[in-house]
């Protein structure tokens, strides 16, 4: 048997969209989950920007992850839908310090469930993600749970960028719940015949600004 190591070849690539106001973190989450790097000031987004990630769910099984790290600033909301497009699943941040970004999550979730839905009509699945909680939280964890299951996340993750706490969890979370609406055939066109593509594919890449310093 050869010793050489194996390709991955995806089986699956789902498009992941990121929101959430500026500076709670989702530029710092996607480099410190693709390349495990943290800078503790980046420039906050203009458009949107985009990585990927093949992630080995089982030995004969891996998942590409396409991130799209979308802008924040009120300013450009109404881009926010050519942004969206194709999205398997969503992160929707928010820094726990900062009690008008949890806020905030209210409209960026409505943002998504308006703007971009599954092939077969249904909400895509968004996780929530309560960041920076190595510093003093402002949201109590009832109070974040509860919030949850009323605006209809499908999960909630306690993150902390700078200290690398539950990136991987989060990640691992929300593809698996991918896995499982793309099994069960939510990832197709119900006016499609049975075996077309049940996964969507990039066609092309984003173009990405940046400007304004902000600190994570």
């Amino acid at each position: 048997m050869s010793d050489a190591p194996r390709r991955f070849r995806p089986g699956k690539e789902y498009k992941v969209i990121l929101v959430g106001d500026p500076c709670v973190g989702k530029t710092a989450f996607v480099r410190r989950f693709v390349a495990n790097q943290f800078d503790p000031s980046y420039k906050a987004t203009l458009g949107v920007e985009y990585s990927s990630k093949v992630v080995e769910i089982s030995r004969d099984l891996q998942v590409k992850v396409n991130l799209w790290d979308v802008v924040g600033q009120e300013r450009f909301r109404a881009m926010t839908r050519a942004f969206y497009k194709g999205a398997c699943g969503a992160f929707v941040l928010f820094d726990v310090t900062d009690e008008e970004t949890f806020g905030q999550v209210v409209t960026w979730k409505k943002d998504i469930d308006e703007k971009v839905s599954l092939p077969s009509g249904r909400p895509i699945p968004c996780l929530l993600l309560a960041n920076k909680i190595d510093l003093e939280a402002k949201v109590s964890d009832d109070t974040l749970q509860q919030f949850a299951e009323d605006h209809k996340f499908f999960a909630h993750v306690k993150t902390s960028v700078k200290k690398n706490t539950n990136i991987e969890v989060a990640v691992s979370i929300l593809i698996k719940e991918m896995l499982r609406l793309d099994k069960e055939g939510f990832m197709r066109d119900a006016k499609k015949p049975e075996g077309s593509e049940s996964t969507i594919m990039l066609t092309s890449n984003p173009s990405e600004s940046t400007s304004i310093s902000c600190p994570c």
